[in-house]
């Protein structure tokens, strides 16, 4: 989606604007906000996930009694219904391009915007974008604290030992991560490890949407503007969609197997024939 819009968010007055340079423009301003919206909503709710994630993580190693796939289902939905109401509401909201080029010449009248595709909101203060505005920021650092909280809970508990009531509640833990049996304690002290890893790695990245938002306050409350402030506020979150998706392509073994069947016969089609000195080391491989 980032692709497809190259956006530049400009910040004018009690307008925000959307400047679009990517192939969205070809669609025209309004499937470009639709776009973009979606990003949003797709992004924030990723913060929730996340959350829900942490929480869930840290619960079946404190309880031995683990939720249901209904009980978790239920949960994501619960969660997932405020976002997606709003999201509905917000979706149709938008505002004449006219308008909006006026706010910018207004604010910025060295900016020469007349050949580029806009869209967004004016004035702000709508009801629907101004709740989509408080949601979209006010939770994130409170989400990311509880997040961190429950992510050193989480470690604590794993790299505690001396917990002998919780063992199968650490292995069910690490099974996140594997299929199959844990018998070898080598193998489950290394997925352990690589597992303290996606904790810490998975919670980092909703930094990138704080700073996004941060940036996007600092110029809507006029603190500074700058053409460098408005393109980076939406290109800073252009990394996040690839973050977990390689963190778990990485560490979580049942996806990265998956991912190297669904591309095994891509990689064997353009391979190298291997000399035949080598076939023991490939069923040695076929045995691990």
């Amino acid at each position: 989606m980032e692709v497809a819009l190259s956006f530049r968010i400009i910040p004018s007055g009690n307008a925000i604007v959307f400047v679009s340079n990517g192939p969205c423009i070809h669609l025209g301003s309004s499937a470009c906000l639709v776009i973009y919206e979606t990003l949003l909503h797709a992004l924030e709710h990723g913060l929730m996930s996340q959350f829900i994630s942490f929480s869930y993580r840290y619960y079946i190693l404190v309880n031995t009694r683990t939720p249901t796939r209904q009980q978790l289902a239920i949960i994501c939905l619960i969660v997932y219904i405020p976002s997606f109401t709003l999201y509905c509401i917000h979706i149709g909201n938008s505002t004449d391009p006219d308008v909006l080029r006026d706010m910018v010449q207004r604010y910025h009248p060295s900016y020469n915007i007349t050949d580029y595709t806009i869209s967004g909101h004016y004035p702000f203060t709508n009801t629907s974008t101004l709740l989509t505005i408080l949601y979209l920021s006010v939770p994130n650092i409170p989400l990311y604290i509880l997040i961190m909280v429950l992510r050193r809970k989480t470690i604590r508990i794993l790299e505690d030992t001396s917990i002998k009531l919780k063992k199968t509640n650490r292995r069910l833990h690490i099974q996140l991560m594997k299929v199959g049996s844990l018998a070898d304690q080598t193998e489950f002290l290394r997925l352990e490890t690589a597992l303290l890893k996606v904790l810490t790695l998975q919670s980092y990245t909703p930094l990138f949407l704080i700073v996004m938002m941060l940036m996007y306050l600092i110029g809507q409350l006029e603190l500074l503007n700058h053409p460098v402030l408005e393109y980076l506020t939406q290109t800073v979150i252009a990394f996040l969609p690839l973050c977990n998706p390689i963190i778990s392509l990485t560490y979580i073994t049942p996806y990265r197997r998956a991912f190297s069947m669904w591309f095994r016969p891509v990689t064997r089609q353009y391979s190298l024939p291997k000399p035949s000195s080598s076939k023991s080391i490939f069923e040695d491989e076929r045995i691990l």
